[in-house]
């Protein structure tokens, strides 16, 4: 192979690698966006199928309405599940509502 086909073909797989680059980065970018999107619905989520037997009335963090609260909220989850239980899922949440952009639980 002579000097000017190998700078050819060099320049070629340059070329091929920069537009693969750019695809993969397109497709980065579009996977980031559907996962800050799909964040943001789960933390304004509110189930709709609520009833009394899911909160404990007794509760003493319940309080009338909370069950219209987002679900990832203090308001819903000490409600359903008690100060401490709520407080772990929360904190265990956090780091994944953070990295999609999300101010704050």
């Amino acid at each position: 192979m002579d000097l000017v086909q190998e700078i050819h073909d060099y320049e070629t797989r340059r070329e091929i690698e920069r537009a693969l680059i750019n695809v993969v980065r397109l497709v980065q970018r579009a996977q980031d966006r559907q996962f800050r999107e799909a964040v943001r619905e789960l933390g304004s989520w509110t189930p709709e199928c609520v009833n009394e037997k899911v909160f404990n009335l007794q509760n003493p963090y319940y309080s009338q309405g909370d069950e219209r609260a987002p679900f990832f909220s203090e308001t819903y989850l000490y409600s359903l599940l008690g100060k401490e239980d709520a407080r772990t899922l929360l904190a265990l949440m956090r780091p994944v509502f953070r990295a999609a952009g999300w101010p704050s639980l």
